[in-house]
């Protein structure tokens, strides 16, 4: 039986070897203190996760990193780190699988402000990164907006940038697949693309790392 001890938490890069921006950045991990044989796991807290856009595709810019907010999760990493005080080192091609708990950004209510009453209960998500590219799998979610609920049952596979609002959607199963309207005004429209947005963000790259991205 094996018992794992972690460091404080505090922010952390992941580095590819040879790469010039780092894989992931978390604006808050735990390394183990104690290193064994195989595959290390990060632990995670509350916190910002970054993925170098090169790692998703999907047609993101240069110097893109995919944000989310997460209320915990783990990264595990496949090959042996190389591990220095603020960051970690693996051999490429990256094999990591992220295990993430969503947390959705608190919006305080304002007098006169938005009226839909719309809440949100995110999905966690799994993504496995490896040669042949990123899977991400996921749980289930829940929204609601206007007197209508929605349900996400798991990811249909499509990644969608949305240039205009700098988001990366991962495409959902959502039932029912069309929004009534009514309650704004008489119009039902499909609810085609769905899914659930990530933030995305230019880090404006240069040769040499010279930046890499904050907590919100």
């Amino acid at each position: 039986m094996f018992f794992d001890f972690y460091h404080p938490a505090k922010r952390y890069e992941l580095w590819e070897t040879g790469a010039s921006a780092p894989a992931f950045v978390f604006t808050s991990a735990r390394v183990p203190r104690l290193r064994r044989p195989g595959p290390v796991t990060l632990d995670l807290p509350k916190g910002t996760v970054w993925i170098r856009g090169t790692l998703i595709g999907a047609g993101l810019p240069a110097g893109a990193y995919v944000g989310m907010t997460i209320g915990g999760g783990t990264a595990r990493l496949a090959k042996p780190v190389n591990v220095t005080a603020a960051s970690g080192e693996v051999a490429a091609p990256l094999a990591a699988t992220l295990t993430l708990k969503l947390a959705a950004d608190r919006v305080s209510a304002t007098e006169g402000g938005c009226r839909s009453g719309a809440g949100v209960e995110l999905p966690e998500l799994t993504l496995t990164f490896g040669p042949a590219g990123v899977k991400i799998e996921g749980g289930a979610g829940k929204a609601k907006a206007w007197r209508q609920a929605f349900d996400f049952a798991k990811p249909t596979g499509a990644l969608d940038f949305i240039a205009p609002l700098w988001t990366l959607l991962i495409g959902y199963e959502v039932q029912p697949d069309h929004f009534d309207a009514s309650a704004m005004r008489s119009a039902c429209a499909p609810c085609r693309p769905a899914g659930t947005g990530l933030t995305t963000v230019s880090t404006g790259l240069t040769p040499g790392w010279a930046s890499v991205p904050r907590a919100r």
